[in-house]
């Protein structure tokens, strides 16, 4: 009987650890009958700089204690966005020069970006990776045998880094296991001890991502996927580039209530500290109506726990909030980007001022029901002018209600559109500290774009930003005041924060305190 093969999954993950990539593919190995080992390296990027200075690297003691898990194993799979490649490439070094694996590099920096994955690791997985995995282990040599990777399609190698068609996406979800939420031979990285420790069900329920619940209070809770995919086409995403793998094929693909649910209960089964559920799909009401009617429903009859979720303002609609409300959704985010119809072309999003007013109009209206929502922003365009910066300004000037800004600086991540504008117009030199290297949830110190930050404090008049965006935005809206208003909003950060955190200790949170010192190291 062939043995079973071994493979290492090590991930550089935010520390949330939610790994859906990760978890997908350990749960179809161990199906198919391998020895799947995976460990997570929750780390945050608050230490990057927009100058590109800053490079992330783990301690001697965290690398070797890596190698010694990995040390017996056939394949190491890695993992990671795109702004935790220095940490893969430091891993990626130290497997291949002391233990000679075989190394293999997947996950969204490396679909999108291939030809950097085949300078450092033996091969890249370009596309979903159960089968082209599972393919792998079953050509794993026996010990001190040569490798023969080639032509296992989704796969490219140093040997034939082109010409490779993707393995053909899963068009039923649900013929995929449910994610693998471990423990059993599951490791995490502490990062305030900087040691690798077994997973329990006691760390599990230390780390699982917080989200705020009713009251004041902080709920643990289970993130997941109800599909695969995008219904959207945005030309900054590394989605849209990952669907050209699958030109001519139904990218955008959905799990049945019965998968989901399914998943849900045995996860409150195993877990039973879980407290609410998010859905983390780039659309969730994108899915079906019937089934997301079917769903929501079930959360309510079966699950019974608050649930979060994500949504678009194009596709938002009263009755689905109205059914969301009432089957336990307390929290809702929605992507606004911008207020310039000029960039929101650029961008190839399908909304309007007038359509993201609407969403945001429908959400405050049910605001005794929910929390106050999120609404993420896209700032440093490269190529905004001056109006359409302050268009966003005026736009979200005008959305009323209480509302949380979730602020990013554009990044031109490698295969998209936007980035392959940028390296033809020579704005994008240097993709270690452009991208890389760059903390894309911190704008850049500029007048306008403190402007835009402060738009979420409530307490501050409307019409007086919407003046100061006016005539001193001519003045004040210039490169040399950058720095100057870097530091005003790094004080006002610490001033949010500082409130944040003695509400943490009325309430006596303390693992959100920890949490917070776990994310910035």
């Amino acid at each position: 009987m062939e043995r079973p093969k071994k493979i290492t999954f090590i991930t550089p993950t935010p520390p949330d650890i939610s790994a859906f990539g990760v978890r997908a593919l350990s749960a179809w190995l161990k199906r198919c009958g391998h020895s799947v080992t995976c460990i997570f390296l929750p780390g945050g990027i608050e230490q990057l700089r927009h100058s590109g200075s800053y490079r992330y690297a783990y301690p001697s003691e965290v690398v070797d204690a890596i190698l010694r898990i990995t040390e017996s194993s056939d394949v190491v799979a890695l993992s990671f966005f795109s702004q935790y490649r220095d940490r893969a490439l430091q891993l990626t070094e130290a497997i291949r020069t002391t233990q000679g694996v075989f190394t293999v590099w997947g996950g969204i920096h490396a679909e999108v970006h291939p030809e950097d994955g085949l300078k450092h690791a033996d091969a890249v997985c370009i596309c979903e990776g159960e089968q082209v995995l599972e393919t792998l282990l079953e050509r794993a040599p026996e010990s001190g045998g040569r490798w023969n990777a080639d032509e296992i399609p989704g796969l490219l190698t140093r040997s034939q880094p082109v010409n490779c068609e993707p393995t053909p996406c899963f068009d039923n979800l649900d013929e995929l296991p449910w994610m693998d939420m471990g423990p059993d031979n599951h490791y995490l990285l502490d990062p305030i001890t900087s040691t690798i420790n077994p997973m329990t069900p006691d760390i599990l329920s230390s780390v699982l991502p917080l989200m705020p619940g009713p009251n004041g209070t902080a709920l643990k809770v289970f993130r997941l996927m109800s599909s695969r995919g995008c219904p959207h086409h945005c030309t900054y995403c590394a989605n849209t580039a990952k669907a050209t793998h699958y030109s001519g094929k139904r990218y955008l693909r959905f799990r049945s209530p019965d998968h989901v649910l399914g998943e849900i209960h045995d996860v409150l089964k195993k877990f039973p500290f879980v407290q609410g559920i998010h859905f983390f799909d780039d659309v969730f009401t994108a899915m079906p109506d019937h089934d997301l009617a079917n769903l929501c429903q079930r959360l309510k009859t079966e699950i019974g726990l608050p649930w979060y979720a994500q949504a678009s303002p194009a596709t938002l609609t009263r009755k689905q909030l109205e059914m969301f409300i009432d089957t336990g959704l307390v929290f809702i985010e929605m992507g606004i980007q911008t207020g310039s119809d000029r960039i929101r072309k650029m961008y190839g999003r399908p909304e309007t001022n007038e359509t993201i007013l609407s969403g945001a109009t429908l959400i405050n209206e049910f605001r005794d029901s929910l929390l106050k929502p999120h609404y993420h922003v896209i700032l440093d365009n490269p190529w905004e002018t001056r109006d359409d910066v302050q268009a966003t300004l005026n736009l979200l000037t005008r959305i009323p209600g209480n509302f949380m800004l979730c602020l990013a600086s554009l990044t031109l991540y490698p295969g998209t559109q936007l980035a392959q504008k940028a390296l033809k117009e020579g704005i994008l030199t240097d993709f270690d500290k452009q991208v890389y290297r760059k903390p894309f949830f911190i704008p850049k110190g500029r007048y306008l774009n403190y402007l835009i930050y402060l738009t979420d404090i409530r307490w501050i008049p409307r019409s007086l930003l919407r003046f100061m965006g006016g005539f001193p935005a001519i003045i004040l809206d210039k490169p040399v005041f950058g720095p100057m208003f870097d530091i005003l909003r790094r004080l006002t950060d610490k001033l949010r924060l500082a409130g944040k955190g003695l509400g943490a200790l009325r309430k006596g949170q303390w693992r959100r305190i920890r949490n917070y010192f776990r994310r910035i190291r």
